[in-house]
């Protein structure tokens, strides 16, 4: 995938609810972007990487540019929010999950 289609791909990524319901990361809660975003990363970190928080039953995250694409999609839009409408251990989580971003970037660039 080039970086036009990457682009475009993440401007015209939505987000599936366990309820069927179909968000574009603007519309999503920080707290909803925050816990979709972590679920992606225990879904496709090592183990040793994984964070607090429940697995989902999420097979399209075998899919790597699905989940490059959503990773991207989710994190510009939390980037844009109030750190402070997360709770001190999600921050702590988000600051975790930045710090290591380029091991979850490495393992998807060998499978992309």
């Amino acid at each position: 995938m080039n970086e036009l289609e990457q682009r475009q791909n993440i401007v015209a990524f939505t987000w599936k609810t366990q309820d069927g319901e179909l968000l574009s990361p603007p519309e999503m809660k920080t707290t909803h972007l925050f816990y979709s975003l972590r679920m992606i990363w225990n879904h496709s970190m090592p183990e040793e990487y994984h964070l607090p928080g429940g697995r989902y039953n999420i097979k399209w995250v075998e899919n790597k540019i699905m989940a490059k694409t959503a990773i991207m999609a989710l994190s510009i839009e939390l980037a844009t929010r109030d750190f402070e409408e997360l709770t001190i251990d999600l921050q702590w989580q988000w600051q975790y999950m930045l710090e290591h971003a380029i091991i979850m970037n490495d393992l998807l660039e060998h499978y992309v």
